[in-house]
Parts: structure tokens; C-alpha cells; sequence
């Protein structure tokens, strides 16, 4: 009932899949992500693709279950200043203003002008059209959480549940638990006991808990509640209450009472019939710290699965990378690796000196040991003659690379250009660029078939997508 009042508050049909949440045997695969303008890098439409591919696989496989695809919207994120951009094109555009409070709840005029630099960036092809169609009729609803779930739906139809968490019914189903946040401080001691065993395995911590994991929301507000001697207060604010008026708001507007990135997974899985999480390397890394709290709440933890990543290579690109016998991933290593893998692989060899100095280190060690036999301690004089041909052959090597550098100058310019395109700063292009650029490669009406085709998010590989 919670999630069909989102879609009828908002104006928007109702998924048929919706209704498939009634039945015992009905089961989730899920993300989220935060509403990123415009969806922000690529990765935001990856995540969504892996979880409707797996699902419909899954679907498939159990003929007796139904696995439906879940994208939870985090519209109580209040880091505006993080979803307020999109680089595309070689362009970063923004929206200009200043912002405060969960972003779902912004009214969309805030990203107006963000919008604008976006038709003018686009152009004006069909599928640059249509696109700009979608956006502008995203902006017409009432806020940014309706926004992104109008143009996510336009993009994927009826294959996915859309669900926001910023909802007074779906909260009131799990107040149990924030209640004894409250009271208990439950999540601190549960998490920094998995912290201090996942340091102990020189795991790298990506969160830390707060002793209360939660903040106050309202319009324009979300700042953290802390314990107080006489009860509760909510950080930068005059407000305060006792427990007793905690527990009551708690009780009355349980919507604003809203989950860090601690509490939020333990909320989404006490809402759905959850199986999986489909998530990023850094998302998965935080979630695998949760475990304990999970079982103190006795609620289901669920798999973890790493998303999908695709990119889309053109076929002169994959072939000069073919001529010069280099992988496509190869343009992910340090730069001044894929430069010494280019001049190893293509007929002018990286000069080695390390036959040489194990040479001169017999030869130091013959001397050390034949002078030792006359007279004692001339070791330092030794030594420092042999630090000094060390110093004289890494210049050799220095100089004799760099010259190798520039007779193949050409050939590694062409790669570090591939390397800027797919590679921007050593990392895949789908976690700094926008979706558009693809969109046109595939065609609008292919391109979400296209991944969808090529998914398969149980197999970690990137998945490399040829075109002329």
C-alpha cells in the first residue's frame, strides 16, 4: 500500500509488479542510490540494470518464485553539494544554487538552470529530443524525489519498483527499531566490535558509527539527534526533547525520525523480502561491517553482490589497442605502467640492467673478500664505491628509458588518449561521466536492451560493448 500511495501521489502508474509484493513466494533484489542530478555518473543506471537482469534470471531459474527489482531512492541524503553536478561531454554542468536538508524534498526550480545547460548540451537529434522531453516533464512534478522517479521510469517502464524511504507508512513499519536506537545505542557497540575484528584483517573501515545513527528531518533541515542528560537534541538546532516527547514523536511523525548510512540498510531489508544487495565496491565494503546488527535485530542480512560495469569501446579504438597488443583494461593501470607495457610489448624493449648488477655485486663481494683477508674494515670503502656505480646505473637506466620514451612518442600519445577517454585519472569512465554519451552510441530505444543483454552481475568481468 506504501509503495502504490508513492507512485499515486506522484501522478504515476503503477508497476504491475507492485502488486506481486502480496504474494508468500514474492522476493527482492535491490539498490539504491542517491538522486543524483540527472543520474550523475553512469554507474547510477548500471546498478539498476544489474539488479533486473539478475532478477529476471533468478525469476527463470526458481519457476516457483517471483524476484522482483527494487531501486531505492535515497532522498534523505542531505549532501547536496555531492548529487549537484554532472560532467558529460567534457562539460560539468550544475545547477548554481545553494541547498540545505534532504534532497528529495527540494523543489525542483533549485536545478532549473542545470536543466537548461543540459538541452543545450545535448543538442538537438531525435533521441536528444526525446531525452530532454522526459526531463522537462520530470520537472513539472512536485519535488526532486518525484523528478528522478518520473524520468527513471520513462527510461525503464515497468521492469522495476521505485521505492522512497522518506515515508511515513513504511517508517511506522520499523520505528521498533529506531526506538531502541535510541534507547539502547545498539548499532555503536554492534558495529565497533565487527570494526575492531575487520582491523584486526587490516580492513580498510569506510564508516564509522555515531553512538545515535540517526538525524531530525523536516523541510529544508536533517541534522543529527544526540543524547543529552535531560533526553534528546538535534545538532545546529534549538530543538530538544525529553525521551518520553521522543518516543512520542517517534510514535506520531515516525517520517521524521530518518536512518544514517548505518541504519539505512537494516531499514530497507526490515521493509522488503530481501535476497540481495547489488551495490558498488565502496557500498558492499560498509555493508559487510553491518552483519552484527543484523543479527542483534534478527533480521535477514542479505547476499552482496558487486554491480555490473560496462563501457562502450569504439572499434577503431579496440583495434589500435589490437594493434599495438594491448587489453582494453590495460588503459586502467598507473600511466606510467601502461607506458612501459606499450614500449615492452612493441619492439623497443625497456633496457635491464639486472644481469649487470648481479655482476658488479660478485664483483664487490670478491674484493670485499679478498681484501678482508689482509686487512679488516676497508667494508665502508667498499661499500661506498659500490653505492656510487648503484647511483651511476639507475642514471643509466633513467636515461636510456627516457630515450626509448621519445622514439616511440607517437604510439604512446594515441594510448594515453584512449586512456583519457575510457580511463579519465585511472578510473572507468562510468564513475565520472554521465549516461548520455551512451545513450547516443546505442540508440535511446537499444540502449537499456543493450545492458541488459550484456549483464550478468554474478560474473564480476566488465562487460566491453563493440560499435563502429
Amino acid at each position: 500500500n506504501a509503495v502504490k500511495d508513492q507512485y499515486v501521489s506522484e501522478n504515476l502508474e503503477t508497476p504491475l509488479l507492485v502488486e506481486e509484493l502480496l504474494n508468500e513466494n514474492t522476493f527482492t533484489i535491490t539498490t539504491g542510490h542517491q538522486l543524483a542530478l540527472f543520474g550523475g555518473p553512469k554507474y547510477f543506471i548500471h546498478k539498476i540494470v544489474s539488479i533486473i537482469k539478475l532478477a529476471s534470471d533468478l525469476s527463470a531459474r526458481y519457476s516457483d518464485k517471483k524476484i522482483l527489482p527494487v531501486f531505492w531512492l535515497a532522498s534523505e541524503d542531505h549532501d547536496y553539494d555531492e548529487i549537484n553536478s554532472l560532467n558529460q561531454f567534457g562539460e560539468k554542468i550544475s545547477s548554481k544554487n545553494e541547498a540545505t536538508g534532504p534532497v528529495g524534498r527540494l523543489p525542483n526550480t533549485i536545478f532549473s538552470v542545470a536543466l537548461a545547460e543540459l538541452k543545450d548540451l545535448l543538442g538537438t537529434s531525435t533521441d536528444a529530443l526525446k531525452l530532454i522531453k522526459t526531463f522537462e516533464e520530470a520537472f513539472q512534478t512536485k519535488n526532486w524525489t518525484a523528478a528522478t522517479r518520473y524520468w527513471v521510469q520513462a527510461l525503464f517502464g515497468d521492469q522495476l519498483i521505485i521505492i522512497d524511504g522518506d515515508d511515513r507508512q513504511l517508517k511506522a513499519m520499523y520505528s521498533h527499531k529506531v526506538k531502541d536506537e535510541l534507547l539502547k545505542l545498539s548499532s555503536f557497540s554492534n558495529i565497533m566490535a565487527t570494526n575492531d575484528k575487520l582491523k584486526r584483517l587490516d580492513y580498510h573501515i569506510q564508516v564509522e558509527p555515531r553512538n545515535i545513527n540517526l538525524f531530525y528531518i523536516e523541510d529544508g533541515l536533517r541534522e543529527r539527534i544526540v543524547k543529552t542528560e535531560k533526553g534528546f537534541a538535534v545538532l545546529n538546532t534549538v530543538i530538544t526533547f525529553t525521551q518520553d516527547e521522543m518516543l512520542q514523536l517517534l510514535k506520531d511523525e515516525p517520517e521524521k525520525i530518518s536512518p544514517n548510512a548505518i541504519l539505512r540498510p537494516l531499514y530497507e531489508e526490515s521493509i522488503l523480502p530481501n535476497l540481495a544487495y547489488i551495490g558498488g565496491p565502496g557500498e558492499l565494503a560498509y555493508w559487510l561491517q553491518l552483519k552484527a546488527n543484523f543479527d542483534y535485530h534478527q533480521t535477514a542480512f542479505p547476499l552482496l553482490v558487486l554491480r555490473d560495469s560496462f563501457t562502450w569501446l569504439k572499434k577503431a579504438d579496440k583495434e589500435l589497442l589490437d594493434s599495438y597488443q594491448l587489453n582494453f583494461t590495460d588503459l586502467g593501470i598507473r600511466e606510467d605502467d601502461l607506458i612501459k607495457k606499450f614500449i615492452e610489448l612493441n619492439g623497443q624493449p625497456v633496457i635491464n640492467y639486472s644481469e649487470e648488477k648481479e655482476q658488479l655485486q660478485n664483483l664487490f663481494d670478491a674484493l670485499e673478500t679478498k681484501t678482508n683477508q689482509l686487512i679488516k674494515n676497508h667494508d665502508p670503502m667498499v661499500e661506498a664505491e659500490k653505492t656510487r656505480v648503484d647511483k651511476f646505473i639507475k642514471k643509466l637506466e633513467t636515461r636510456v628509458y627516457r630515450d626509448t620514451k621519445t622514439r616511440e612518442e607517437v604510439g604512446i600519445e594515441r594510448i594515453l588518449k584512449l586512456r583519457a577517454i575510457y580511463f579519465p585519472k585511472g578510473k572507468l569512465n562510468e564513475r565520472t561521466q554521465g549516461f548520455f554519451d551512451d545513450v547516443f552510441v546505442a540508440g535511446l530505444e537499444n540502449y537499456i536492451p543493450s545492458l541488459l543483454s550484456a549483464s550478468d552481475a554474478l560474473n564480476p568481468e566488465l562487460k566491453v560493448m563493440i560499435y563502429d
